[in-house]
């Protein structure tokens, strides 16, 4: 084996060498939608700048326009290719490969605007490039995808996640929360880009929205991230909780369709904001009842929707589960055509509650039998009021009888806003408000966590680079080497290292942590062909029960 110094002097051509992970420039795409967030596809579209700007083929590098600041460049499928045009003027017609809008000048200052899309009332801006790409070799439409950093993305995020006022510590906690999201494989769910900009993947308005407290949460969590058995979690948030999260095998079915699903994931368990304000389990209707209809102590307890209350009458729940039954899918059983008449209500009622109470199976008793309805989102979109879907299905039903025992009135008494998996945002800015710090807010929604860098491979083809923060100065490397590579070289703040490798190892490397960190690990030596070893760094180790 070469000698120690032998290698350090071979560093900077090692880094040049093979592909590099590098975690501190990530690159995210994001789907942009209409004001109205109603469609990720389009016939036509127009963009500019604040400043000069580049049009050109991905593919060829052709250029096709260069444009100033308030001159649009406007793109319209026509014949099955994009046509690129200003002002009237055509540029160029029948473009299928990706097409590129970005600064003429580099500028990270400059941004990008979409004609007649608003966020908050207001034009909307957006840093990085955009792309303008049609999602498939058959597509008819095309999509818009700003393509910007990862952490100037997070910008345009968190601020539009959780309110600002909810304080620096919860909007740390929300910026590892989207920064998990984001690069979680979990999350990826379109053909062209990684996330879209609405409530359906997170909420993205760019960067007339930013704020400086947020943008400082994001800065002081860089690359730190949530991390359970050596992986990236799946870092699901709602708006409240109700003062009790649910698990997530209970509130979202796995490929089989069906609840609870066979897939528990350990930090996604449900449990209580406070132990001591109620059962360890609301699954009985009993506790359930007692819970969402009193007000015990929660972190979320200054939630608007901590608390709230539906009715309708017999008939107006008949046309409700009329109209909307056919619309629940396999979740719906039988299954109903549109325009089904159910029949006479009867009786409807809680079957089956998660671990928070919530609601995983309803039973709807008719005059032409039976129908039951499962999934919390899809009871929330069935069991509408004024064309309003519920705000969680944390509910109680009080059903209302009349003399001759026929049901007269259906009362829900509820609690939470959203699916209520993982963090509470409202009870993470409480916790913040009584002095809770991020990773504190983090390691109670997400049991058995620790918090650090991103989890990756390191092999003779990449080698890898970390940019993060260490907010206590300390730090743990962790390396999980089943493959047996023999050593591994690294660089931290400018100090290089070389160590011997064991199957699994915790290196306390905190006397070379610093508030901002930078770590390379260079690719492994060509006699390990073939293996790889994944390492992190934990910042914030896992707490004990």
């Amino acid at each position: 084996m070469r000698k120690f110094i032998l290698i350090m002097t071979l560093f900077f051509s090692l880094l040049t060498a093979g592909g590099v992970a590098a975690f501190g420039d990530d690159i995210v795409r994001v789907g942009i939608s209409p004001t109205d967030f109603s469609v990720l596809e389009y016939s036509s579209a127009s963009i500019s700048a604040v400043d000069e700007y580049v049009v050109y083929d991905k593919v060829t590098q052709e250029e096709f326009f260069t444009g100033s600041c308030g001159i649009y460049v406007d793109f319209d499928v026509e014949d099955g290719g994009i046509t690129v045009s200003s002002n009237g003027v055509v540029y160029k017609r029948g473009v299928r490969n990706p097409i590129g809008i970005k600064s003429k000048s580099f500028s990270k200052d400059n941004q990008f605007t979409v004609k007649n899309l608003k966020r908050k009332g207001k034009q909307a801006f957006y840093h990085g490039e955009f792309e303008v790409s049609f999602p498939k070799p058959e597509s008819q439409k095309f999509s818009l995808i700003n393509i910007l950093p990862l952490e100037e993305y997070l910008k345009g995020v968190v601020p539009n996640e959780m309110p600002v006022r909810f304080g620096l510590e919860a909007l740390k906690a929300q910026a590892v929360a989207a920064r998990n999201y984001t690069m979680s494989s979990n999350t990826k769910l379109y053909y062209n880009f990684d996330v879209c900009d609405s409530v359906k993947c997170q909420v993205y308005f760019g960067a007339a929205t930013q704020a400086s407290l947020s943008d400082r949460a994001v800065e002081e969590t860089k690359g730190l991230y949530a991390i359970y058995d050596k992986e990236l979690i799946l870092a699901l948030y709602s708006s409240t909780a109700g003062g009790f999260t649910e698990s997530h095998h209970n509130a979202f079915p796995g490929e089989s369709n069906k609840l609870p699903s066979d897939e528990v994931i350990p930090y996604l368990i449900g449990r209580p904001d406070i132990e001591s304000s109620c059962p360890r389990d609301l699954s009985n209707d009993e506790d359930a009842e007692d819970f969402y209809v009193n007000c015990p102590n929660s972190y979320d307890i200054y939630s608007p929707n901590y608390r709230w209350t539906r009715s309708w009458t017999k008939e107006e729940m008949q046309k409700v589960l009329s109209d909307n039954l056919p619309k629940a899918g396999v979740f719906a059983e039988p299954q109903l055509p549109f325009n089904t008449d159910i029949g006479n209500l009867i009786d409807i009622k809680v079957l089956k509650r998660g671990v928070s109470g919530k609601a995983i199976t309803l039973e709807i008793v008719t005059s032409n039998g039976s129908f039951f309805l499962s999934k919390e989102l899809t009871i929330r979109r069935t069991l509408t009021k004024n064309g309003s879907a519920l705000p969680s299905a944390n509910i109680v039903f009080k059903n209302v009888y009349d003399e001759e025992g026929n049901l007269s009135e259906i009362k829900v008494f509820g609690g939470g806003y959203g699916h209520g998996v993982g963090m509470s945002q409202y009870g993470a800015g409480f916790m913040a408000m009584q002095g809770d710090s991020f990773d504190e807010i983090l390691q109670h929604y997400y049991y058995g966590i620790s918090i650090g860098t991103r989890p990756a491979f390191v092999s003779v083809d990449e080698k890898l680079d970390l940019q993060f923060v260490a907010p206590k100065k300390k730090g743990y490397l962790f390396i999980d080497n089943p493959d047996g590579v023999s050593h591994l070289s690294f660089r931290i703040n400018g100090s290089d290292h070389e160590i011997k490798l064991k199957r699994r190892m915790k290196i306390d490397i905190s006397r070379l942590i610093k508030d901002f960190n930078i770590v390379s690990f260079w690719a492994l030596d060509s006699s390990e062909r073939d293996k790889k070893v994944k390492v992190w760094i934990e910042i914030f180790e896992a707490e004990d029960e």
